[in-house]
């Protein structure tokens, strides 16, 4: 499965949120940079 084009898809449809986002960083399905990409924002946590 492509995590980042399937979180792309749903956040950009306003189904999750950048907490939403974070929990498939901290499941290491996507990197910081694809956080960064998905976002627009840096990631902090």
């Amino acid at each position: 499965m492509n995590w980042y084009n399937t979180l792309k898809r749903h956040y950009d449809a306003g189904r999750y949120t950048d907490d939403n986002v974070v929990v498939f960083v901290v499941g290491n399905k996507i990197n910081l940079d694809e956080y960064e990409q998905i976002t627009g924002k840096p990631y902090t946590n």
